[in-house]
């Protein structure tokens, strides 16, 4: 049986209003290599038990969630990690001050090298930082050369999950020759192996010094190659565990780890201060409970929406505060963990077809044939709304939608900027493309002109029954997507592509999809890569057709954690 995975990446605020997303979900990140950033920035907060808070970056304080309250140095500031991997740029604490890292401190660690830090290519954080305003016993260092002996992991990091069952690839001969192909299931609690453990931990909330007291995330020694590992329940927490690291451990140190399962984005561990006399700032958590450092990668941020996936989720690169939605899934490729979803008894599946050319799910139905085919001598479908026939076409500027349904025999593009108008007669209407939908300029809905009526104001779906191709230049998209697909072997499988770009991209609406390929590289702190914000106008006035997705779209929640 396929793990099931419920999944929250939103750490304070979750709204389940609308959704985004049925069937399998795929984020890819598999982009050239001119579309990278030359620097990622780096996030969150690191926790010095004798001094508090260090931020690093002003934009932690952006976002409406952040962990805690800290306060602010008044001015812009940050860490960021290069290509060449070295850690550069400053943090800020309320306490002491300035804090620099590696290169830009500019002066001799007391290794008597001139100062630097850097993620090795054993994700180990190597060299130091520096409190400015304590001068030599400022320093902190990142790692620990001296190796203390092999130890069992307490709890452990970047861990691969052990396949639980292999597809079998069978040769046509009788009686069948068999052989194992690639895993298609995984253990929900057994593992191969695990990147990070440490030696120590106990799960009550505190945050002491590496010890034999412990803390939340791990503290003690740090160790590398483990293996024989297995997800444990302790005290408060879920954790992973490993009975063996064979690779050296040292007395403390710092790596770039996935938490639990995930990639390596975070940073887990302990950096140390002390001058020859004793003198310095003592330990500094690297992750602590709340607000632990991080690499901002490409992420997927949505606001007021849930997604919901047929069998896959994989997302190559996750980073920031991934906002305020839940992914339902039956399994997991890139392993993501989370808490905090509730259960639910939808089963978004799939929208099926009947014979009948109706699309169905859960959330209701899509009578796309019906609405797309007129009556003989009219243009009216059986509902009585008009349709508006076009083949291959090319739309350029602004569209009224005057209530209608547009029927596009062919595929249809989005030549530039387009403005969804109000109408005194009705602002809504229903797209159906037979083929591919091509965006080459941002879509919009009006805001020069206030409807009197709900009925006046402005909303659009668009029903593809091929791709949804979205150029790099777009930035803003508006509408409801339901992407169907239709023929794999024209290369019509119904994927979502954001395109590749560094540009960020917004869309305004909710997106139904058979796949997902959210392309975009642009990565902050501040906002995700690509946002879809659930916005009401499906509520508000429905296009023709939507009625019965309207009716049965999740109630407007809440939950406060």
């Amino acid at each position: 049986m396929n793990k099931k995975y419920k999944i929250l990446l939103g750490l304070f605020l979750f709204g389940v209003i609308g959704m985004a997303g049925a069937f399998s979900i795929y984020f890819s990140r598999s982009i050239m290599a001119d579309t990278l950033p030359i620097q990622y920035e780096v996030g969150g907060f690191l926790w010095n038990g004798n001094y508090g808070w260090i931020s690093l970056s002003s934009k932690n304080f952006d976002r409406q969630n952040d962990p805690m309250v800290v306060a602010k140095s008044g001015v812009s500031y940050g860490v960021m990690m290069g290509a060449d991997n070295f850690i550069t740029g400053y943090g800020w604490s309320p306490n002491f001050g300035w804090v620099c890292f590696g290169s830009t401190c500019g002066q001799l660690a007391p290794d008597n090298m001139t100062a630097s830090i850097v993620v090795s290519n054993e994700n180990k954080l190597i060299g130091w930082a520096n409190v400015l305003s304590l001068g030599d016993k400022g320093w902190i260092k990142a790692s620990h050369s001296v190796a203390t002996p092999a130890s069992p992991g307490q709890i452990c990091y970047s861990c691969q999950a052990r396949c639980a069952k292999k597809a079998q690839i069978c040769d046509e001969v009788d009686p069948p020759n068999c052989r194992d192909g690639e895993c298609i299931e995984y253990s929900e609690i057994d593992y191969d192996r695990c990147g990070t453990c440490f030696a120590s931990t106990y799960f009550d909330g505190t945050s002491t010094p590496p010890g034999t007291t412990g803390i939340v995330g791990g503290s003690g020694a740090i160790c590398s190659g483990c293996t024989n590992c297995q997800k444990i329940t302790s005290g408060l927490a879920n954790r992973i565990t490993c009975q063996s690291c064979s690779d050296t451990c040292t007395f403390y140190g710092v790596d770039r780890a996935g938490i639990g399962e995930e990639l390596n984005d975070s940073f887990v561990g302990w950096g140390w201060s002390s001058d020859v006399a004793g003198d310095g700032v003592g330990w500094t958590n690297f992750n602590p409970s709340q607000g632990g450092a991080y690499v901002v990668y490409p992420w997927l941020e949505t606001e007021l929406s849930t997604l919901y996936a047929k069998n896959m989720v994989s997302q190559n690169n996750k980073s920031g505060i991934n906002a305020s939605y839940c992914i339902f899934a039956n399994q997991i490729v890139r392993m993501i963990s989370g808490t905090n979803c509730r259960e639910q008894s939808l089963n978004i599946a799939n929208l099926q077809q009947s014979p009948n050319g109706i699309y169905y799910n859960p959330l209701g139905k899509l009578d796309v044939a019906g609405l797309s085919t007129v009556k003989t001598g009219t243009t009216l479908n059986k509902y009585g709304q008009n349709v508006v026939e076009y083949s291959n076409d090319t739309w350029l500027g602004d569209k009224v939608l005057s209530g209608d349904v547009h029927h596009v025999s062919g595929d249809l593009t989005i030549g530039g900027n387009m403005v969804i108008k109000n109408n005194v007669i009705n602002g809504s209407g229903t797209v159906i493309v037979e083929g591919n939908l091509n965006v080459n300029g941002d879509i919009e809905y009006d805001s020069a002109s206030l409807p009197s009526d709900l009925k006046q104001l402005a909303s659009v779906a668009w029903i593809v029954k091929g791709n949804v191709v979205i150029n790099g230049a777009v930035k803003r998209m508006a509408g409801v997507f339901v992407v169907l697909g239709g023929d794999k072997e024209a290369n019509k499988p119904g994927v979502f592509d954001t395109g590749i770009s560094a540009n960020p991209l917004d869309v305004f609406g909710l997106v139904i999809a058979k796949s997902f390929k959210f392309n975009r590289t642009y990565a902050s702190i501040g906002r995700g890569s690509e946002r879809i914000i659930y916005d009401g106008r499906l509520i508000a006035n429905p296009p023709p057709g939507l009625t019965s997705f309207v009716q049965n779209m999740p109630v407007i929640r809440d939950f406060l954690y």
